[in-house]
């Protein structure tokens, strides 16, 4: 995957380029990928679209986007450069997927392409990236558990000596979108546990609706007994009476339903800062929604509606007529039912009304909550792909220099009263692992750190609270670090002060630990 990359069209004659900036759904994949994921194509060889280095696959919104003036068909042949390096040619176009999937691409560049790329780390057995995924198809009858254990060997036999080795499983594709232990190329991923708790929240919602309706219709009984009277006296039988109630249930359901639809954009709009873009109305023109909305229609008017329509179809005309509805038993009987419903119904409510409290008090927590580190008043700015670490020294350099360069032009801006480089503020998604050692003279201490990378002026900056030692300097080349109170308590020093001057091995290098921070989230609360 490539992230959000800024794409040139170089335009023939003296024409300015066309610039794209921060495009999203650009991934590196070989011909192979459109087995897996099929799509329509429009244009282009799908056997060997990807096959070469410097080719690229546009979707038709892609390519309408980039070349307007012409059919999309038109874009093949054309040429696109990403980050300013890597040039390609357009060799095919396919349809955009329109089903809801987490395979959002639509910009595919061959995955030969990367040798060439100074971005390229594919030799890199040791380290654990979530924007390189690889499929599998398993033939039938095929143990995954076997077929694990060959990928497992086959990486334990490239894996670097002395690096820490990983332990590896097959993930079933359904479980792609749930599963938050594995990545999926960044994309949202649902939360089991919080859809399963929307879903019980509207039932019991539903619930206390239909109760509500219940108790509202028997106890209003005795204004519809003489109606009742009449119609069975002219001959109507039970069975046409609960029809007629059921109808006029389903009716009002049916209403109050489509009010609801026609809610749905202003509440979605409402709520546009929680609600995922690709959960909108449209989505109310789905088949499945249609038909889902249908079938809760009709159970929610029958749930609602079956008990009051038995106890009103069966009125005794006798006694309905000479004003003696209350004594008839049916409804003496249905007293019992109605003050249990209602029982239900508060007891619902309560415990509604208790879960909002507590909700209400675990975000509050979350919003005062301190984190360890100052973050009122800081702007992140992430740098271009192409400014960050480069495998060739002098790269390596000039990429130094640029994110230097531009960290004295914002600090120059009035209003700045300080700025750092660093790689990820201190509480992020993600982050950069690395397996570290401590020899503490009778065993070594291994284990796997996030590391959090900045300048002299990051601790200053997050106001990150310093126990012992000393923070980071520019000078520092011999790579020290700063460790938190965790970590020193993991490497065996009760005091945080101990741990100063020591050393542990970071790769194939030891470095000094130079100071130990107070302990601050580095993840969400939720974490």
């Amino acid at each position: 995957m490539l992230s959000e990359p800024t794409v040139v069209l170089p335009m023939e004659g003296k024409e300015k380029p066309a610039v794209f900036r921060k495009r999203k759904s650009v991934l590196y994949a070989n011909d192979a990928y459109f087995r897996f994921i099929p799509h329509q194509w429009v244009a282009g060889d799908v056997k060997n679209a990807l096959s070469k280095p410097f080719s690229v696959v546009l979707s038709e919104s892609v390519a309408r986007l980039y070349f307007p003036s012409i059919d999309p068909a038109g874009a093949i042949g054309r040429v696109l450069v990403y980050n300013d390096s890597l040039k390609t040619t357009v060799t095919g176009i396919v349809k955009d997927i329109t089903e809801r999937t987490d395979f959002t691409f639509r910009e595919f560049i061959s995955y030969a392409s990367l040798p060439s790329s100074k971005f390229n780390d594919q030799q890199n057995w040791g380290g654990v990236n979530s924007n390189d995924q690889f499929f599998i198809r398993l033939q039938k009858g095929v143990s995954p558990d076997a077929v694990t254990k060959q990928i497992q060997s086959i990486f334990n036999a490239h894996l670097p000596e002395g690096s820490l080795p990983n332990v590896f499983s097959l993930q079933p594709l359904a479980d792609v979108h749930f599963n938050s232990e594995y990545d999926n190329f960044d994309q949202r991923m649902g939360h089991r546990p919080t859809l399963y708790g929307l879903i019980v929240v509207a039932a019991v919602l539903l619930l206390l609706g239909c109760i509500n309706f219940i108790n509202l219709s028997t106890a209003q009984a005795v204004q519809r007994a003489k109606e009742i009277g009449v119609r069975k006296t002219m001959g109507g039988s039970r069975s046409q009476l609960m029809g007629q109630f059921l109808s006029e249930t389903v009716l009002l359901t049916l209403a109050a339903t489509i009010i609801s639809l026609l809610l749905v954009p202003l509440v979605l709009r409402v709520f546009a800062d929680f609600v995922p873009p690709e959960l909108n109305a449209g989505m109310l023109a789905d088949p499945i929604v249609i038909l889902f909305v249908a079938l809760l229609v009709v159970l929610v008017g029958l749930a609602a509606g079956c008990y009051p329509a038995w106890i009103l179809s069966g009125y005794k005309p006798v006694f309905v007529l000479k004003n003696q509805s209350a004594m008839n038993g049916a409804v003496s009987r249905s007293v019992w039912v109605r003050k249990t419903l209602t029982v239900v119904q508060f007891v619902f409510a309560q415990a509604l009304m208790i879960a909002t409290l507590v909700v209400s008090g675990q975000i509050k927590y979350m919003l005062n909550k301190d984190l360890g580190f100052k973050k009122e008043g800081i702007v992140t700015i992430a740098t271009p792909y192409n400014m960050r670490d480069f495998t060739d020294s002098v790269h390596a350099r000039a990429s130094v220099q640029t994110r230097k360069f531009l960290l004295q032009q914002i600090s120059a801006v009035p209003g700045v009263a300080d700025a750092c480089l660093g790689a990820m503020p201190p509480s992020a998604d993600g982050g950069n692992m690395q397996t570290m050692r401590y020899y503490d003279g009778k065993k070594t201490i291994e284990t796997t750190v996030e590391i959090k990378q900045g300048d002299e002026a990051y601790m200053r900056l997050y106001h990150l609270q310093l126990l012992r030692g000393r923070a980071l300097r520019d000078t520092d080349s011999t790579g020290a670090v700063v460790i938190n109170e965790s970590l020193a308590r993991l490497l065996g020093f009760r005091n945080p002060a101990d741990a100063v001057g020591k050393q542990m091995d970071k790769g194939e290098s030891a470095v000094p630990i130079v100071g130990v921070v107070k302990d601050f989230f580095a993840s969400s609360l939720r974490s």
